[in-house]
């Protein structure tokens, strides 16, 4: 059995080294992370510190919600973006 699993494991340690060096020389997908990293930070902010409801009973925002959600929506775009793209020379290549 060990025999079989061995090829497994080596696949995945494949895809795994192809995936770091995916990230390191892809300048979009390091932009997209840190763009979601960002949206993340900036919306929890916006709850931590800067949403409240004054007297009148209105909710008061700061503008990192809207910050935080276009980064957050962004950065999954790029992500988006650079999967179908290395899909589509994946698929090139296969050709």
């Amino acid at each position: 059995m060990e025999t079989a699993s061995r090829p497994c494991v080596l696949c995945v340690g494949i895809l795994l080294g192809a995936f770091v060096k995916m990230i390191y020389q892809n300048k979009m997908f390091c932009s997209g992370l840190v763009m979601i990293v960002t949206g993340v930070a900036f919306i929890v902010l916006e709850n931590t510190y800067y949403q409240y409801v004054d007297e009148n009973g209105v909710l008061r925002e700061s503008l990192f919600l809207p910050l935080g959600a276009l980064c957050f929506g962004l950065g999954w775009l790029l992500l988006l973006i650079c999967f179908i793209r290395a899909a589509w020379r994946c698929l090139k290549r296969s050709r």
